[in-house]
């Protein structure tokens, strides 16, 4: 397997370490180990695989935010192992902080978020299979988005907000900015505003044509 063949998705997490990173890639992300770690490949993948042994894991997952946190979740409790950053956007408002292992000047320092997605960068990755099936055990499943609906539209108004994550606080905007009914009142002085006017009806049909 390579690291660009991902539609079999990852089946376990040696597989991800040693086949999806390459050795600088393995010591930027051991340093999240807070450990001494080794400098060869091969010691880099035993160490990191040591670390998220046991309960290990679960402690690594409890040290997420919110918003990371709810990033696992949604691909834990899916049929897919890829994180869908689209979807994931939609619903949460902003995409969750992976941080990068790759070595780029820009790059950002990888977040814990690191240890549950592998071979995609920036903001996503692939879960592998046996580690979403140790987390199965402990992670619950991530909240739905609700609907909040209104019984009567506010006299003004500059958009809507209809969608709502109140696990991290997010509101999302699903809806096209829309005119303000109190637009008339908030003209300047000397501001000629003209209304649209519809035009007026004839009170009689027309004659026939002859």
């Amino acid at each position: 397997m390579t690291r660009d063949d991902l539609d079999a998705g990852i089946p376990t997490l040696a597989v991800a370490l040693a086949e999806h990173m390459n050795a600088d890639e393995l010591k930027v992300l051991a340093r999240l180990t807070k450990t001494r770690a080794p400098t060869r490949k091969a010691e880099l993948v035993e160490h990191i695989l040591q670390y998220l042994d046991g309960d290990r894991l679960r402690a690594v997952w409890q040290g997420l935010d919110d918003l990371q946190k709810a990033a696992v979740a949604e691909v834990v409790h899916s049929s897919d192992t890829t994180f869908p950053a689209a979807r994931f956007r939609a619903k949460y408002g902003r995409l969750p902080d992976f941080g990068a292992v790759s070595r780029w000047p820009r790059a950002q320092p990888p977040t814990a978020l690191r240890f549950f997605f592998y071979a995609i960068e920036p903001g996503g990755g692939t879960m592998p299979d046996d580690l979403k099936e140790r987390l199965e055990a402990f992670v619950p499943p991530p909240v739905s988005a609700t609907v909040t609906s209104l019984e009567e539209l506010p006299a003004a108004y500059d958009r809507l907000s209809f969608a709502k994550t109140p696990s991290v606080g997010q509101v999302v905007d699903m809806s096209a900015l829309i005119r303000r009914e109190s637009q008339l009142d908030d003209h300047g002085p000397g501001r000629e505003v003209h209304p649209l006017v519809p035009p007026e009806l004839p009170s009689s049909p027309p004659p026939p044509i002859r």
